[in-house]
């Protein structure tokens, strides 16, 4: 089964039919060409990145979405983004009139995009930079706020769009994280269902 045909839904053994939100998923060489089939219909669009992820895949992803009315926020690459109240303030000023928002990166941005566009209504795409970790389809949101991290519910993109020549180009750091986050989340799990039998 194909990841396409995976999100239209699946009837599981316990008799129920276990679908999600998230409309469309593309994992292949030049996924990013399918940004334009995706935002047709929609003409304003909120591109929102920092430099680093936008020196990533930010060229091809304004070319896939050429001939759109494009808003964007790059934040500075030159300090880590903290997915802050200011950062949010910064995204959240640009939506009027958007029709959806395009995040260019991985956790940070990917977080910033997801609890905006769950405050505003407004879909988001994600365009995946990184592997460094397993979040692009959750629905919490890491947030810092108040100076505390906090994870908030959200709710997913309605399209991840992850080109492997990006993906591969990746730092090595954030490569090994991603590997790190998912054998995390593995024994997590395995851990889970211990104290679930005792």
């Amino acid at each position: 089964m194909n990841i396409q045909e995976l999100l239209k839904g699946v009837d599981c053994a316990c008799g129920k039919r276990h679908a999600c939100d998230i409309g469309y998923v593309a994992i292949e060489r030049g996924a990013i060409e399918h940004l334009k089939e995706l935002c047709e219909g929609k003409q304003n669009v909120l591109v929102v990145a920092d430099e680093n992820t936008y020196k990533a895949a930010g060229q091809p992803t304004m070319a896939a979405l050429a001939g759109k009315t494009l808003r964007s926020v790059i934040f500075s690459g030159a300090t880590i983004l903290i997915p802050n109240e200011e950062a949010v303030a910064a995204v959240e000023k640009e939506l009027e009139g958007i029709d959806v928002i395009v995040g260019i990166g991985s956790g940070v941005i990917q977080d910033l995009c997801k609890f905006v566009s769950f405050n505003s209504g407004i879909p988001y795409y994600i365009v995946a930079t990184a592997p460094s970790m397993d979040g692009y389809v959750s629905v919490g949101a890491a947030l810092i706020l108040g100076g505390m991290k906090v994870t908030l519910n959200a709710r997913p993109p309605k399209a991840v769009v992850a080109d492997t020549k990006v993906l591969k180009d990746a730092p090595m750091d954030m490569l090994r994280a991603g590997y790190g986050d998912i054998i995390g989340k593995y024994s997590a799990l395995n851990d889970w269902q211990l104290s679930h039998l005792i």
